[in-house]
């Protein structure tokens, strides 16, 4: 697909650099320009991890990815801050201007897709299934913030780390 000039204004404002299983982007400008940014070289990476989380979320809820999607915009979308809907919407045609067609509903399906199905679905899955899960799994992130004294500079440092499936944490590779 051909960009526009003002895309390629856009992303040419941009980098992404892959060092170690990491993707590094660098982006800059307005919330709709670093969505897009984000989006446009990303696109690769959204399409496989959607393709995973189709297939995955059907195998182990019974339910359609889509379905999850449809129910993060009926509780979310209203409540989303107009700046990050407006970074979401870049990303939406970030990812379409590169290929894979995506709409900001999409983008909101995907970064609810955790808290959905993790504390969500637990408590409303009798309502959809014969096999509901026994309420909500159980933790599997660790964080912690050090200030003062507890640092070496006494500068903030602020930590989080994953512990999830391979399936699914294999995404969480983006700075």
């Amino acid at each position: 697909m051909t960009l526009t000039d003002t895309q390629s204004k856009i992303v040419a404002k941009a980098t992404k650099k892959d060092v170690n299983g990491w993707h590094y982007l660098t982006v800059q400008g307005d919330p709709y320009e670093i969505g897009f940014q984000h989006g446009y070289l990303l696109t690769d990476e959204f399409r496989d991890a959607v393709r995973v989380y189709t297939h995955m979320t059907l195998e182990l809820y019974g339910m359609d990815y889509s379905f999850f999607v449809n129910q993060a915009v009926k509780m979310h979308k209203d409540k989303i801050p107009e700046e990050y809907l407006e970074e979401m919407q870049g990303m939406a045609d970030g990812f379409t201007a590169n290929g894979f067609e995506t709409s900001v509903d999409d983008v909101i399906g995907w970064n609810d897709w955790m808290e959905l199905t993790g504390y969500w679905w637990p408590q409303v899955a009798a309502n959809y299934s014969n096999n509901p899960p026994q309420g909500p799994r159980g933790s599997h992130c660790s964080g912690f913030v050090a200030t003062g004294s507890a640092t070496k500079d006494g500068k903030p440092v602020i930590a989080h780390e994953s512990f999830d499936d391979f399936w699914s944490g294999q995404y969480f590779n983006v700075c």
